[in-house]
């Protein structure tokens, strides 16, 4: 059990980490969670993206190449 404790933080980026938990933090705020958990907010987020996203391109809003394409 030890060794894969290890391992985590080997390969434990605390740059990606920090900004896990800044996002999360974001999002425990735009949610209006007051209660302490945290639980749930990323899987919330994913399907009201999701919801979004649908809507744009269902709408003709844009088209759903548009949605995942980065300006290079």
């Amino acid at each position: 059990m030890k060794e894969s404790y290890a391992f985590l933080l080997v390969n434990w980026d605390i740059t990606e980490e920090s900004r896990r938990v800044k996002f999360l933090d974001l999002l425990y705020d735009f949610y209006g969670v007051t209660n302490g958990c945290y639980t749930g907010l990323w899987e919330r987020f994913k399907e009201d993206i999701a919801s979004f996203s649908r809507l744009q391109v269902t709408e003709d809003f844009c088209h759903i190449e548009e949605l995942f394409s980065a300006p290079t």
